[in-house]
């Protein structure tokens, strides 16, 4: 068993804190996650300034903002997976051993990928639906199959992060 000298024990909480404190990595969900809410604030500011100077409505607006609330949420959610910053009680996970932690990060990590792999599906269906039907949205009148598409790709994009959760979880123990 090797021991560690004192420099060697004060030096691993100054290399922890220097982890800590560097700045996040940020991700291709973090990117297109601002970008769609800049564009959402433009679209809404215009509409808002729009309806205040001439009392008439932007309508297409809403149905695309409603679309884009949509993705931004999907993309919140893939981007904490990868961050590993999903909501646990951290206070019982700590607790654990290191089979115990791995077991219950990997159920984690299979439970969300059966839910969104499903919501996938579920858009995947829905889509197939709108494109058969030849579905229009309301405000526009453009076809309703090019919105859930998006959605369906940023559902398997969320499975395959808490595939990657799970991975870690198996393979170092972390979430």
């Amino acid at each position: 068993m090797e021991t560690l000298n004192t420099t060697q024990q004060r030096a691993e909480p100054e290399e922890h804190q220097q982890q800590c404190d560097a700045p996040p990595r940020l991700r291709w969900e973090d990117w297109l996650g601002a970008a769609i809410l800049a564009l959402l604030l433009i679209m809404t500011f215009s509409n808002v300034l729009v309806r205040y100077l001439s009392n008439q409505s932007f309508a297409w607006t809403e149905e695309i903002s409603v679309f884009l609330l949509l993705a931004m949420t999907l993309l919140g959610v893939a981007s904490t997976v990868a961050a590993n910053e999903s909501i646990r009680i951290d206070f019982v996970l700590n607790r654990l051993g290191l089979k115990g932690r791995r077991a219950i990060l990997a159920i984690t990590a299979l439970l969300g990928m059966l839910v969104f792999g499903l919501l996938g599906l579920l858009y995947a269906m829905t889509g197939w639906t709108e494109w058969t039907y030849d579905e229009t949205t309301s405000g526009m009148g453009a076809p309703r199959w090019i919105y859930t598409i998006w959605l369906t790709v940023l559902a398997i994009a969320v499975t395959l992060r808490y595939a990657q959760a799970g991975w870690r979880a198996l393979k170092r123990g972390e979430g």
